[in-house]
């Protein structure tokens, strides 16, 4: 079989220049399949790309911002690469704070010279590498189908699914428990409140990563409990 140069797949996508964050997320998804990327086991990451994951990565200047705003929002060859780049990293072990450190100084070609030097030479097919099949009007639910069943959804290079006596905590993972599917992928977080309540989150929601985000949700539910505690509604009347 013959073994696809990436240089050459990623010349397809120089002149992509109008996609949307849906695009760019299913886009990112076939690439991370077809390349072995996933998620190592030891993290809660998701192995499928959400319109989610690239505003957490843009929000934390990992990702540039799109062109335009709103709806005339619009990604380019650049986002993907820069997309592409964090995969490679995070799937080689590597914090998103180191990552953030190259992805700042690379623009144009060298941004590109930077994804190749972090990816394999060439793989084995298939790889994403034409643009029309993610272009407006596709049916990107039908594309990422059809990318789970050549790639085999987790890829042909993935490790086992973590256990959660495999879950490490420092200062970038999840610092609290985790649910498993019967699979053993992790499905699921749970961050403690109080007294015995806690706040279920998605294993890809944005908060999972956002140690901020967390305090400050914890902070307003907390609030919340003290006012219902004290018989008042959370507006201060009392109920």
């Amino acid at each position: 079989m013959r073994e696809i140069r990436l240089a050459e797949a990623l010349r397809n996508w120089r002149e992509w220049t109008s996609g949307s964050v849906d695009e760019l997320a299913a886009i990112g998804s076939a690439f991370v399949w077809s390349l072995g990327l996933e998620p190592l086991p030891e993290t809660t990451a998701s192995n499928r790309i959400n319109r989610r994951t690239i505003r957490y990565y843009i929000s934390n200047d990992l990702m540039d911002a799109p062109d335009g705003e709103r709806r005339l929002a619009t990604y380019k060859y650049r986002h993907l690469l820069q997309l592409l780049y964090i995969k490679a990293r995070q799937h080689a072990g590597d914090r998103l704070s180191e990552i953030r450190g190259d992805l700042t100084k690379a623009t144009g070609r060298d941004l590109e010279n930077l994804v190749l030097d972090a990816l394999p030479e060439s793989v084995p097919p298939p790889v994403p590498d034409d643009p029309s099949e993610f272009a407006r009007p596709a049916d990107l639910a039908a594309v990422l189908h059809r990318w789970e069943y050549l790639t085999g959804r987790a890829g042909r290079y993935a490790a086992q699914p973590a256990r959660p006596d495999q879950i490490t905590a420092d200062s970038e993972d999840v610092l609290f428990p985790e649910a498993f599917d019967q699979s053993g992928v992790n499905v699921r977080v749970e961050l403690s409140v109080e007294d015995g309540i806690s706040l279920t989150l998605p294993a890809d929601h944005p908060l999972v990563h956002d140690e901020d985000g967390r305090a400050l949700i914890l902070r307003g539910i907390q609030r919340l409990l003290r006012d219902y505690r004290r018989g008042s509604s959370p507006g201060g009347r009392e109920t």
